[in-house]
């Protein structure tokens, strides 16, 4: 006969979480003790018969004459509750750039058809000389990619500051990746350059005369 002290060790298992990944695991025991527990059922559902599945459920609890009604969650609306917050801020933050890509390919539009057309003669003059289409998309692609460039090299900084400030309100993360900065300024490159590319393509392949008669 045992000590009514003393637990017997069953098994070790690797921390889990089964809250937020917000908080920090701490040492847990979990006790198997039938006059101290409260007990929950959980269960796997093929997804085929749902509702009869759950009216099934129900009505088994009623025959067992229990107290307390029946009270089920799924397990991914509790996780959608528990992140509530950050699926909001995700959405939010989707709004907002997909609002901010769009002014800036219409910004980038407006100064492509502002610097073809200052620089009409300019373009015609190259041609003159024996350049070729591909060297006058190469040149105006230039003109946009470089601005494009330099405020990637201004934007990583502050990305960099506010996202190691957002990932440090979680206790556990991933690091922030070179290669993630690289992907996005490779992105708006590509989209500056889709832009402004059918502008570019038509001054390409304009006549030089009609370019060296621009007034």
């Amino acid at each position: 006969m045992t000590d009514a002290s003393t637990s017997q060790i069953v098994g070790v298992v690797h921390d889990f979480s089964i809250g937020s990944v917000r908080d920090v695991l701490e040492p847990t025991a979990y006790y198997v003790d039938p006059a101290l527990s409260s007990y929950a059922l959980l269960l796997k559902l093929d997804g085929r018969t749902i509702p009869e599945t759950l009216r099934t459920i129900k009505e088994l609890w009623a025959r067992q004459a229990q107290q307390a009604p029946f009270e089920g969650m799924f397990l991914s609306q509790y996780l959608q509750d528990l992140y509530s917050d950050i699926t909001r801020q995700g959405e939010l933050f989707s709004a907002f750039s997909s609002v901010a890509v769009v002014i800036t390919a219409l910004g980038l539009l407006g100064l492509a058809m502002f610097t073809v057309e200052r620089r009409t003669k300019e373009v015609a003059l190259r041609k003159v000389m024996g350049a070729r289409r591909l060297d006058i998309l190469r040149f105006l692609g230039w003109q946009f990619a470089r601005p494009v460039l330099w405020a990637n090299l201004v934007a990583w900084p502050c990305a960099y500051f506010f996202l190691q400030r957002w990932l440090e309100g979680f206790a556990y993360h991933v690091d922030i990746s070179p290669l993630t900065f690289l992907a996005a300024g490779a992105l708006a490159l590509i989209i500056a350059l889709a832009t402004v590319v059918g502008h570019a393509l038509r001054v390409a392949g304009a006549k030089p005369v009609m370019a060296l008669r621009y007034e």
